[in-house]
């Protein structure tokens, strides 16, 4: 998703977390603005990772659709992130779905 020239960015360097993860240490993460926390997770089978970039995946498009107000968008993505959620066993990939519909029905 692209920032307009007025917006802050907000860049992430993700090799910190690989190479802190690879030292053993733990990092968090917390956005300047406050609105986004990225804290690695250890130890996870490779199918949470899969849920997990599509949690990724699914919230971009609906932030997006959400941006652009487009409702069939925000539905679709919404379900689609309700249906990981419930079908998943990795209550960290569970929690990021919820959190993410109960903040953008918020909106």
């Amino acid at each position: 998703m692209r920032a307009s020239s007025n917006e802050a960015k907000t860049l992430i360097d993700f090799d910190v977390f690989r190479d802190a993860y690879h030292r053993g240490e733990k990092v968090n993460y917390q956005s300047p603005d406050g609105t986004c926390e990225i804290r690695p997770l250890y130890g996870l089978e490779m199918s949470s990772i899969s849920q997990l970039q599509l949690a990724l995946k699914y919230t971009h498009a609906l932030l997006q659709s959400t941006e652009t107000g487009d409702r069939e968008g925000i539905a679709e993505w919404q379900d689609e992130l309700e249906v990981l959620g419930l079908h998943t066993d990795n209550p960290s990939v569970r929690k990021i779905c919820e959190g993410v519909i109960g903040a953008v029905l918020s909106r």
